[in-house]
C-alpha cells in the first residue's frame, strides 16, 4: 500500500470542514441557518378578533395581505356586542390564549398597554400618522414617547339624531346646530299632559344612564365643550372641576321647575322612547339607527353634528366645536408569534386607501383615513360624523363602564336633591381617580 501523504490528508479534512460550513451557511445542511422569523418567510395562522363587524368586512384586506405572505392565513373571529367581546378577550389573554390581532377601545389604551406589542416607530413615523388621520387618532393611540398603540379603520363620534316628521310636524325647518338653538326649541317640541306627565320629550337629555342610552359620553361632550379637560397627565387622574356648568345645563333637562324641562325618570328608556316617537331626539352613535329601525321600520330619522355652545371659555373654537369620539383601533397582542406580520396587516388594512374604504362601504362606518373623511364630507350618509371626526376627542379612562356609573351616579344624586351638583361632581372625580389608582395606571 502507497504511504499516504499527510498533507493531502490535512488539506483533505480541511477541505470537508469548508464544505460542510459553506452548505450549513447555504441552508443545505440544516444547524446554524439564521431561522429568525425576520429574515425567513413565516407561516401559520394570524388570528384576529373583532367587535360588531361581519367577517366579510376584511376579505379585500385579507386577499391583499396574501401575496406578501402567502403562507399566513388570517383568521377572523367576530363578537356581537362590547361585553361579551371584553369579556372573552380579557379571559384569553390571562390564559396566554389570545389573539394575535385584537381591537382596543379608543379610551382604553392606557389600561391595555402591558398587553399590547406597540408598532416599532421606523414603520410608521409620528409625521406619517398626523398626515393619515384626524387629531383625536394621534392623542389616543399614541404614547409620550411615540410608540403607536394602534390603528383605526374608523373613526365615531356622538350624533344628533332626530324624528323628522315631529320636527316638520312642529313646524321646525332649522336644526339647531347651538345649545342654545336647541335650548330654544325644547318647548315648542315637548308636549306635558294635564297630570304633568311627558307625552313627547325635545330630547332624551337630562336624565341619568338608567333611562337615557350614552347618557355618561353626552355629560363628558359637553364638559369637554366648556373646557373641561377631563384627565391631568402628572400625576394621572381625573380633572372634572371646569365641567360644572356643562353638568348643570344638562340637568336642567330634567328639573320639573326649570324653563328647558323635557325629561324625567318616568319616561322609558331613550331608544325605545325614540322609536315610539315619544322623544323627537336622541344623542347617540350612528349604529343606534338600526337599533331603533328594528324596533319601529317606519320612523322617519334624520341625523346632524352634535350641537355646540354659541359662548364657552375655551382657547380656541376647535376646543368649543368638539365632538365624542368612541371608536376602536386594531393592536398586537404582546402574546403573539407574528408580531411583525400582524402589523404589516393592520397597516394595510388602515393605510392603504382602496383597503379602508371597501371596509367603510362593507360596514357603513365613517372612516378614519383624512382622504376618505375628505371624500365621504358632501355623502349625506357620512356627512355629519365626517365633519366630526375632524374635530373629535376623547379621553384616557381607567374602565369606560364604571366611569359611565359614576357619572349616572352624579346624574341621580343631583336630579334626586341628594347633593349638590358640585358636591355630586367632585364626588364622580374621586371615584375615578380611585379606578386609575384601583387599576394600577400611573
Amino acid at each position: 500500500m502507497n504511504k499516504i501523504d499527510i498533507r493531502i490528508v490535512i488539506f483533505g479534512i480541511i477541505g470537508a470542514v469548508v464544505l460542510v460550513f459553506a452548505l450549513i451557511f447555504l441552508g443545505v445542511i440544516p444547524g446554524l441557518k439564521n431561522n429568525d422569523p425576520q429574515t425567513s418567510t413565516p407561516s401559520g395562522t394570524i388570528s384576529m378578533w373583532v367587535v360588531g363587524d361581519r367577517k366579510n368586512a376584511y376579505e379585500t384586506a385579507i386577499n391583499r395581505f396574501r401575496p406578501l405572505y402567502p403562507n399566513i392565513e388570517i383568521s377572523v373571529r367576530t363578537f356581537p356586542d362590547e361585553s361579551s367581546y371584553s369579556r372573552t378577550l380579557l379571559d384569553a389573554l390571562a390564559s396566554g390564549q389570545g389573539p394575535d390581532i385584537f381591537m382596543v377601545d379608543n379610551a382604553s389604551v392606557l389600561g391595555n398597554a402591558g398587553k399590547i406589542e406597540p408598532l416599532p416607530k421606523q414603520r410608521f413615523p409620528l409625521t406619517q400618522m398626523q398626515s393619515f388621520f384626524p387629531r383625536v387618532v394621534e392623542k389616543d393611540f399614541v404614547s409620550r414617547d411615540g410608540s403607536v398603540f394602534a390603528l383605526p379603520l374608523s373613526v365615531d363620534t356622538l350624533v344628533m339624531i332626530y324624528n323628522k316628521d315631529i320636527f316638520d310636524g312642529k313646524g321646525i325647518a332649522k336644526i339647531p346646530e347651538t345649545w342654545e338653538e336647541f335650548k330654544a326649541i325644547v318647548p315648542k317640541l315637548t308636549s306635558i299632559e294635564d297630570t304633568k306627565k311627558i307625552r313627547v320629550a325635545a330630547g332624551a337629555i337630562g336624565g341619568s344612564e338608567r333611562n337615557v342610552d350614552k347618557a355618561s359620553d353626552l355629560i363628558q361632550l359637553l364638559m369637554m365643550q366648556s373646557g373641561a379637560q377631563m384627565i391631568r397627565t402628572s400625576p394621572i387622574g381625573a380633572s372634572f372641576s371646569q365641567g360644572l356648568d356643562a353638568v348643570r345645563f344638562y340637568t336642567g333637562f330634567a328639573n320639573p321647575r326649570g324653563d328647558a324641562y323635557t325629561w324625567n325618570a318616568a319616561m322609558p328608556p331613550s331608544l325605545d322612547a325614540f322609536a315610539e316617537g315619544s322623544a323627537a331626539v336622541i344623542f347617540n352613535y350612528k349604529n343606534a339607527i338600526e337599533t331603533v329601525k328594528n324596533k319601529n321600520q317606519w320612523i322617519n330619522v334624520g341625523i346632524a353634528p352634535v350641537p355646540y355652545p354659541e359662548q364657552a371659555s375655551c382657547e380656541n373654537e376647535y376646543d368649543c366645536k368638539v365632538s365624542y369620539a368612541r371608536y376602536f383601533g386594531y393592536t398586537v397582542s404582546k402574546q403573539s408569534s407574528f408580531k411583525g406580520p400582524s402589523w404589516d396587516f393592520i397597516l394595510l388594512m388602515t393605510t392603504q386607501t382602496d383597503v379602508a374604504e371597501s371596509y367603510m362601504r362593507a360596514t357603513g362606518k365613517v372612516p378614519a383615513l383624512r382622504f376618505l373623511i375628505g371624500q365621504v364630507s358632501n355623502d349625506p350618509e357620512f356627512a355629519a360624523l365626517a365633519k366630526q371626526a375632524l374635530i373629535a376627542r376623547s379621553w384616557q379612562q381607567p374602565d369606560r363602564e364604571a366611569v359611565s356609573r359614576a357619572f349616572s351616579v352624579m346624574v341621580d344624586a343631583v336630579l334626586d336633591g341628594r347633593s349638590s351638583i358640585d358636591v355630586a361632581l367632585k364626588q364622580a372625580e374621586d371615584t375615578v381617580n380611585q379606578l386609575f389608582k384601583d387599576r394600577g395606571i400611573q
